[in-house]
């Protein structure tokens, strides 16, 4: 028994006994069929969706829908889209992180750790915040071909935004010849990546609420900038923990606060 399918709904069924040959018209070997066969066609009612416009993005931005056209009848309908269908280890609906990684994956900033997991909990490295804040910013061609960093090497997935990111100031790397893109991205340094990229816009807020927060720390504006833009509410109510790792869905949820809400 054969069934053939267009998409995912079957358009008939065919049980199939052989005697007669068919020339294929790639050349390949003739395939025989035997009578005789009996066609069942479905419910012809039965919409066959095809997708008319992937991913496009209607009325709110935060809301990606896909449009399909029904290949019998002309009729369409508009689905939202959701990363979930993708990615099996998506987080619920009810999660700060769900619509920040939509929007992140629809709009090209981040794919995933493979092609079917996200990795939400795991470490989002320097060189990933780096690419991911030069994408959302439009993946600009660097002016300054220059490259400060021994550990940053052409033909890096990351190359063009370190050196995106080093001409506008965002990053001057661990040294001054290292990058160190391997290395977790720390809370400070994500706060620190968006202030200067947003282009250390002064805060408002004269202090900070954070006991683990200090006038002296290069992150200092920062953090008041990113707190006072609800960017982050801190670890706790008092402490902002910037020696912290960053995952990869706190990474993404700091983008889409800083460049999307």
């Amino acid at each position: 028994e054969l069934r053939y399918t267009q998409t995912q709904t079957p358009v008939a069924t065919f049980r199939v006994a052989v005697d007669r040959d068919f020339a294929p018209k790639d050349g390949g070997e003739p395939v025989t069929l035997h009578r005789p066969y009996e066609a069942i066609p479905i419910d012809s009612t039965t919409h066959v969706w095809t997708v008319q416009t992937p991913g496009a993005v209607t009325g709110d931005v935060h809301q990606y829908t896909t449009e399909y056209v029904c290949s019998r009848c002309g009729q369409t309908k508009t689905d939202r889209l959701c990363a979930g269908e993708i990615f099996t280890d998506m987080p619920a609906d009810s999660s700060y992180s769900h619509n920040p990684i939509d929007w992140a994956y629809f709009n090209g900033i981040t794919q995933g750790t493979s092609a079917i997991t996200f990795g939400p909990k795991g470490t989002c490295t320097r060189a990933q915040i780096v690419t991911f804040l030069w994408r959302a910013n439009g993946s600009p061609e660097p002016t300054e071909t220059e490259n400060p960093f021994e550990d940053v090497h052409p033909g890096d997935y990351y190359y063009e935004a370190v050196l995106w990111a080093v001409e506008n100031y965002i990053t001057l790397g661990t040294s001054e010849t290292t990058f160190s893109p391997g290395d977790g991205c720390t809370r400070a340094q994500v706060v620190s990546f968006l202030w200067r990229a947003e282009g250390k816009s002064e805060s408002g807020l004269e202090d900070t609420p954070f006991e683990d927060i200090h006038s002296s720390a290069y992150y200092y504006k920062a953090v008041l900038w990113a707190v006072e833009h609800g960017i982050t509410s801190g670890t706790t109510a008092t402490t902002f923990s910037p020696a912290d790792t960053c995952t990869r869905e706190q990474i993404v949820t700091f983008l889409y606060r800083a460049l999307a809400e």
